[in-house]
């Protein structure tokens, strides 16, 4: 009998895990149709030749006005819903499961408007893109096309990127992302943005006709990415990979059977450099990497007059860290709440960090000369998972 009932068991929990990945097919034909599809488990196709993402389109199709997060207009970041869409540095997709997005033949995806993103993702999982051409109209846009922050198992298939913008692909905290047949072409600064994501690959894709205002052809910052059987030609970038800050990888962007010419750049340093063996950096290495790269972003931050970072600090921190410090009767779990807490104590002055084995400390300096310090702890993988703030004396500054 319990024999019986286990294996009953089994099957009904199978059966649950196997329901909930089969897709809804919803076709659609214009803007609302679409965003009216939305949802968990859906493939949305796109029967209709192009949807128009302009900003003036949107509002007026789905009755949304922009709502951005600024630090001096809010005590708290907005509280998003999950399965929702807003618009904010472009129209954003918040916390989607299981959701593919297909033109049922080339569907273009546009919009017009500057500074902005034409497709963003946040927060979302199981994420599939297939046959899009997304871009900005004008000639000289200074946003970008695809954007995914915070997010996992990103797959597109057979998309192009190929507007006049300042970047193609821009990835923040994303882990596993796979482009696979994609044209990135046309840009003024970079082809690809990558921050603080790892398993990021791109096989068979063209990269070319990328311009020379930017600091070089693929941003990788503490991330992983490789690139396979692709081909990157005739294009003008200062460099050919660059970043800001520490390695966290040995090889952290890799070239694997890929057609690199006419280019202005110099890329035998990474053709020659990946068939050698390599050390992977210890626990505690990558973990301090890290740690200094956060202090250096939110330092930047904190004597800024922006929120610019907002999305890169997030992506340092596990999605149930607790944060806990002296204003708030509560533990938070979104840094960004307490980010704008410093921010609106001016704090001012980063200066000073300690390594004390399993805890990592921050001190800042507030503009009346306090001290806060930021104690931190990572997780096992490499997420700050508990932030707690101390506060301390005035310093003694003549």
């Amino acid at each position: 009998m319990r024999k019986s009932i286990g294996f009953i068991l089994i099957i009904l929990n199978c059966f649950q895990v196997f329901s909930s990945e089969i897709k809804t097919i919803k076709k659609v034909n214009n803007v609302k149709e679409f965003f009216a599809a939305l949802g968990h488990n859906t493939e949305v196709v796109i029967t209709c030749e192009t949807l128009d993402f302009t900003l003036e389109n949107l509002e007026k199709e789905l009755n949304i006005e922009e709502t951005s997060e600024f630090w001096a207009s809010r005590v708290d970041p907005i509280k998003r819903v999950p399965q929702s869409y807003y618009l904010d540095y472009g129209i954003v997709l918040y916390g989607f499961n299981n959701l593919t997005i297909r033109g049922e033949k080339n569907t273009n995806i546009i919009s017009n408007d500057d500074y902005r993103v034409v497709l963003n993702f946040k927060k979302c999982n199981n994420i599939v893109l297939e046959n899009l051409n997304i871009y900005h109209t004008p000639s000289d846009s200074k946003g970008g096309e695809l954007f995914v922050s915070l997010s996992n198992d990103i797959i597109v298939n057979n998309c192009a990127f190929s507007g006049n913008t300042v970047y193609g692909v821009k990835l923040i905290g994303v882990n596993n992302a796979t482009f696979n047949n994609c044209v990135i072409s046309n840009k003024d600064f970079s082809a690809i943005s990558v921050f603080n994501s790892f398993g990021v690959t791109f096989f068979n894709c063209e990269i070319y006709n990328i311009g020379d205002y930017g600091s070089g052809l693929i941003y990788a910052d503490l991330s992983s990415m490789v690139f396979k059987s692709c081909f990157i030609t005739s294009n003008t970038s200062n460099k050919f990979v660059y970043g800001s800050y520490k390695k966290l990888y040995q090889h952290p962007t890799r070239f694997i059977n890929c057609n690199i010419s006419n280019n202005s750049f110099n890329s035998q340093n990474y053709i020659d450099g990946f068939t050698k063996p390599v050390k992977e950096k210890s626990r505690d290495e990558k973990r301090y990497i890290l740690f200094t790269t956060f202090k250096e972003v939110l330092e930047e931050s904190l004597n800024s007059d922006h929120d610019n970072y907002n999305e890169y600090l997030r992506s340092f921190f596990d999605e149930n860290c607790k944060i806990t410090y002296t204003e708030s009767s509560k533990v938070v779990s979104n840094f960004i709440t307490y980010y704008y807490h410093l921010k609106g104590n001016n704090a001012i002055n980063t200066y000073k960090l300690e390594n004390l084995k399993t805890k990592y400390v921050i001190t800042i300096e507030t503009d009346d000369n306090s001290l806060i310090k930021l104690n931190i702890t990572f997780n096992e993988n490499n997420k700050i998972v508990k932030l707690n703030e101390q506060l301390n004396t005035k310093t003694n500054k003549g």
